[in-house]
């Protein structure tokens, strides 16, 4: 779906499909990583290692989190009803954790913010950039 609403952005776009916490990109290749809704369901400090792999010096990864949300189920109810069977892996991150681990790898956080959804849920958004060298 991807490929056909940007074929010709003017970018040079790597579009992979391959599970992230096995596959083997290049390292030091990408200026851009997007891990929108991810961390929920693998490992962060093997996902956040791979990502720092992967990043030229300077670049940057965003990665967006659920928050927990009081009174609110964390998976709710969809016209998709595979989203449903997520709900035994899912697990919330704390944005302190991520930013810890982050550190860890040489990734700094640059810049972060909350959403506000409808239906009471947030979403935690960072921008983390690999530290030179």
């Amino acid at each position: 779906m991807a490929r056909r609403r940007f074929p010709n952005s003017g970018y040079a776009l790597d579009l992979v499909f391959a599970d992230v916490t096995q596959i083997e990109l290049p390292l030091s290749r990408y200026r851009l990583v997007h891990a929108a809704l991810l961390l929920e369901y693998v490992e962060p400090r093997n996902l956040l290692g791979r990502v720092s792999r992967w990043l030229v010096p300077g670049g940057r990864c965003t990665i967006v989190l659920q928050l927990p949300s009081e009174g609110r189920a964390i998976i709710t109810l969809s016209p998709y009803r595979s989203l449903g069977s997520l709900a035994g892996i899912m697990r919330l991150r704390d944005p302190q954790e991520v930013r810890r681990i982050a550190g860890d790898f040489g990734l700094e956080e640059v810049r972060s913010w909350e959403i506000p959804l409808p239906g009471a849920k947030r979403l935690q958004v960072m921008l983390l950039a690999r530290l030179a060298g």
